[in-house]
């Protein structure tokens, strides 16, 4: 992280250029696009397991999965927070509340995301295996 961004309190040279090479790597090289989905895949999957442990995600549903790793990325919610929204009648309306006031864009394009996610049959079709550190089919 240093060495790509040094300087976190703004946007300077060299973060700038160091940006535009990933960019420039992603458009022309499989292999950089192929790493960066592994990584992903990787860190997501380790976090998920972290989530897991906290929330007891075992069988829960993609979508809500997706919304408590948007808040914890986000850092708008506190696990107390997201254990109340998991235990309450609508798990996902209540998750999908967390930060509205503060993040009303972040939320809006989650919401708008995740409709068009379950319309094209992407989401809301799988649900978390703590054995696998999977998702797998409903």
């Amino acid at each position: 992280m240093n060495y790509l961004n040094p300087v976190r309190s703004g946007v300077d040279d060299v973060e700038a250029v160091n940006a535009a090479k990933f960019i420039h790597w992603s458009l022309q090289d499989q292999k950089h696009r192929d790493t960066q989905v592994d990584l992903t895949v990787s860190q997501m999957k380790k976090k998920m397991a972290s989530y897991h442990s906290r929330y007891g995600l075992h069988g829960v549903v993609d979508t809500i999965c997706l919304v408590i790793a948007d808040i914890r990325h986000q850092g708008r919610a506190q696990s107390s927070t997201i254990i109340g929204a998991l235990q309450s009648d609508d798990p996902l309306g209540r998750l999908l509340r967390i930060g509205e006031d503060g993040f009303p864009h972040r939320i809006e394009t989650l919401r708008e995301a995740i409709h068009d996610g379950e319309r094209e049959g992407i989401l809301g079709t799988r649900r978390y295996d703590a054995v696998t550190t999977d998702f797998v089919l409903i």
